[in-house]
């Protein structure tokens, strides 16, 4: 075993692990997106019940919040993307939402296979790469 043969496979190990850090922040972000999209739903259809003039508090910041009032319960401003935004109903903001939710669970499973195919080379060269330790040991 060469020292050459050890470095090649230790450097393959790092490739793999920073390869498995970097999906895991990826299924990190995509689950905080679901999350997130299932508490704006959460809050449009707690809007959908709410009058006009129905008193609210809204953060601000540090743990402190204003007293304010609804103008309009059945519209919800919804960006699209690229900084535009557009006057939708509560109902069609909440049909987005779902549709978006789909494409970042979809997205979530695909990374997840990503993360179990990449885990098994990875868990390969780190038995290789633990041989490899041992044999250079025993010489």
């Amino acid at each position: 075993m060469s020292e050459d043969e050890l470095r090649r496979t230790a450097t393959e190990y790092e490739v793999y692990a920073n390869q498995l850090e970097q999906l895991e922040r990826r299924i990190e972000l995509v689950q905080n997106s679901i999350s997130e999209i299932d508490l704006t739903k959460t809050t449009l259809e707690a809007l959908k019940n709410r009058r006009s003039e129905d008193e609210f508090l809204s953060p601000i910041g540090s743990n402190s919040f204003i007293k304010a009032k609804f103008l309009d319960t059945n519209k919800v401003l919804m960006g699209l993307g690229a900084n535009i935004v557009a006057e939708v109903t509560v109902d069609h903001a909440i049909e987005e939402l779902s549709k978006r939710k789909t494409e970042f669970q979809k997205l979530y499973i695909n990374l997840r296979n990503q993360m179990d195919q990449l885990k098994v080379k990875f868990n390969a060269v780190k038995t290789k790469l633990e041989q490899q330790y041992l044999q250079t040991r025993q010489k």
